[in-house]
């Protein structure tokens, strides 16, 4: 009967500890996110002129502007994203990997900067990290989207909505007329596929080229490191067996639970945030 209880417990523990992680990548990563994207906001914000000159919107194709500004490192606020339709208004950053995308959309490197002629590529996160691309679904042909960056103010129309697999980097290519993709994980909560939305450039309205001025660029992103994750992961097993054991051998075990619970979750958050970075990259 012991050995039954002590299963029990040990089931119990790691259903709690399943909990928390799903509360910690629903809530706690938003929470992150959200100080990131305050920090991002004041750095890109005073950098976008605001214009006088109305956008002019058009269903004629709309000619790209020449952008020669050199590409920013990762990790550098480029451009507010706003869909009126889904209350989106974010700001997009530089790359596209785990680390940036934690931040707020990140636009993949290889592909054409906002407003530039060709393919404009931003992908979100779906359920996690603040959930900008959440509602993506919601979007039809027709919806405006805008891009506000240092050098002008952009505005696409979605053309379509649709499913592709995850691997398949066909939505990134360039495209001869200027555009805008955006990728997210599809269904939500699940990486199983990638939902697209793909739109045309419609309007814009150019910074004059005397009052460009880009934020600071940021340290280039390091790979994630695998050991934290480890040390920590270690700890809060050490922890948590440690607050468990105590508490069947003490008679006033309570009080070791009032102690180890507080500090296994406090553990168990650092945890957590060091294994997000290993999980799918926009999910």
């Amino acid at each position: 009967m012991a050995a039954i209880g002590v299963v029990g417990e040990i089931l119990l523990t790691l259903g709690l500890v399943i909990l928390l992680f799903v509360l910690f990548e629903i809530f706690g990563s938003a929470y992150i996110a959200g100080k990131h994207q305050a920090t991002l906001r004041s750095s890109l914000t005073p950098s976008i002129h605001k214009t006088a000159k109305p956008i002019v919107i058009t269903h004629a194709p709309v000619p790209a502007p020449a952008l020669t500004t050199p590409t920013p490192s990762g990790g550098t606020p480029i451009a507010i994203l706003t869909i009126p339709e889904i209350g989106l208004n974010t700001v997009v950053i530089q790359g596209a990997g785990t680390l940036p995308l934690e931040r707020g959309p990140g636009h993949y490197p290889l592909t054409s900067m906002p407003g530039q002629a060709g393919n404009v590529a931003i992908a979100g996160h779906r359920t996690t990290w603040g959930r900008p691309f959440y509602n993506l679904d919601r979007l039809h042909a027709g919806s405006k989207i805008t891009l506000a960056s240092p050098q002008g103010s952009f505005t696409y129309e979605v053309r379509k909505l649709y499913v592709v697999d995850p691997n398949d980097g066909r939505v990134l290519e360039p495209t001869a007329r200027p555009s805008l993709t955006l990728t997210t994980c599809n269904p939500r909560f699940s990486a199983s596929t990638r939902l697209v939305a793909r739109a045309v450039m419609v309007g814009s309205s150019l910074t004059p080229a005397d009052k460009v001025i880009w934020p600071k660029s940021a340290k280039p992103e390091p790979p994630p490191d695998p050991t934290p994750a480890w040390i920590l992961g270690i700890v809060s097993l050490l922890v948590i067996a440690t607050a468990l054991v105590l508490a069947r051998l003490l008679r006033r075990g309570w009080i070791v639970l009032l102690v180890g619970i507080p500090a296994s979750i406090v553990v168990l958050m650092f945890f957590f945030a060091a294994v997000t970075p290993f999980l799918p990259a926009n999910l």
